[in-house]
């Protein structure tokens, strides 16, 4: 992204992986840094994350969804 017209002037550095903050059952948490223009962190945060999640779903990375099991017995009396 800081390599492109439309975010060069935006973001000052790399984008730097600072390291895996969480681990849960619904993924993983990352804290990355981005050094960006001031009032610029809102739009460069909400871009990167799209960048991010479209890589994962081309590479088939699924993440965050909830999966839930309810048990019914097989039989049960009937009324």
């Amino acid at each position: 992204m800081s390599n492109e017209p439309d975010w060069k002037n935006s973001i000052f550095t790399p984008v730097v992986l600072m390291g895996v903050n969480n681990i849960t059952d619904l993924g993983v948490e990352l804290v990355i840094w981005i050094k960006t223009k001031p009032n610029f962190q809102w739009a460069v945060a909400r871009e990167f994350r799209r960048r991010l999640k479209y890589t994962f779903d081309q590479q088939g990375i699924n993440f965050g969804t909830l999966k839930q099991a309810i048990f019914i017995p097989a039989s049960h009396p009937s009324y």
